[in-house]
């Protein structure tokens, strides 16, 4: 949602979809070897765009290697979002893959004009939109938010005025107060544009007929009490620090390494079989591959793991 409205300003490119593997680029840019070489670059580069292009049609396979002295991972990727900018007439990327609030350390040194936000919501009402959305486990869900913002608060205050921590909630209550804050912190002046979304998303709650709408405490209308209080239990103390209403307050408890092995399978299939309903079509092959995979190793780990 965020990204959508920012996508609507007129100095701002958003990448549609989540890259997700640009860490692992960063961090084995060594295995290509000694990039001045022009082979060693092409590997990286062929790979890279190749990443991304399993996600998006929107790199093209004609994008020409980068010629002006470009040699590390982070430079290339720089390159394919400074084109993609550059084709909608625009000077900033903003990308917005949710797990590289655990890499945003080096992130920030491999991108060291970047800026960082971290959108935070209340997350019952995150496991409640998963469980909508792909029928995830809640517990599951739950587990992996409260690791995901505690790892994003505590890097986050490293990056000093770099970083920004945004309330998912602020920005539905008050949209264009949250949006000249963020504008702000980037240095851009307001626009009203970004009030809009780029593009209509029927599915999402907060973002109707392309318009930021109030989406507040949804967990407790959508799961019942006991669910609700199993999801206190592993993330009450975190929910309480950060401000919201919980009846659990010292709710800590994390669900054993196993059990979150398999809700994972269990999740990825469901995922899977619905991106498969929605689309209408059957996944490509690279995709039962990733299946199939995954499930060797849940059933591995399962195996070997002690409950």
């Amino acid at each position: 949602m965020l990204l959508d409205h920012l996508s609507n300003h007129s100095c701002i490119y958003g990448f549609q979809v989540e890259t997700k593997s640009l860490p692992y680029f960063i961090t084995h840019e060594r295995e290509y070897g000694d990039l001045e070489s022009e082979e060693n670059l092409r590997r990286l580069w062929r790979d890279m765009k190749e990443s991304i292009s399993e996600r998006t049609n929107l790199v093209s396979e004609a994008l020409p290697l980068p010629s002006d002295g470009i040699r590390s991972a982070a430079g290339c990727f720089d390159h394919i979002m400074r084109h993609l900018a550059a084709s909608q007439g625009k000077r900033i990327w903003c990308e917005k893959t949710p797990m590289h609030v655990h890499h945003m350390n080096l992130l920030a040194s491999a991108f060291p004009e970047a800026r960082f936000i971290h959108i935070i919501r209340d997350g019952r009402d995150c496991a409640a939109s998963f469980h909508r959305r792909w029928r995830f486990n809640p517990i599951r869900t739950i587990s992996r938010w409260k690791k995901a913002v505690r790892a994003g608060t505590r890097d986050g205050q490293l990056l000093g005025a770099r970083h920004m921590e945004v309330r998912y909630e602020a920005v539905t209550e008050a949209p264009d107060a949250a949006f000249r804050d963020l504008l702000e912190f980037l240095n851009l002046p307001f626009e009203p544009a970004v009030l809009r979304s780029a593009r209509s998303r029927p599915d999402a709650a907060a973002s109707q007929e392309g318009e930021v709408k109030r989406n507040v405490r949804r967990a407790e209308n959508y799961f019942d009490p006991a669910v609700v209080g199993k999801l206190e239990a592993v993330a009450g103390r975190l929910l309480t620090d950060l401000g919201y209403a919980c009846r659990d307050e010292s709710g800590d408890r994390d669900p054993p390494a196993w059990q979150m092995r398999w809700w994972q399978f269990t999740d990825d299939i469901r995922r899977f079989a619905a991106v498969a309903m929605r689309r209408g079509r059957i996944l490509r092959p690279s995709k039962w591959r990733y299946i199939a995979s995954r499930t060797r190793n849940a059933l591995k780990q399962r195996a070997t793991s002690k409950p």
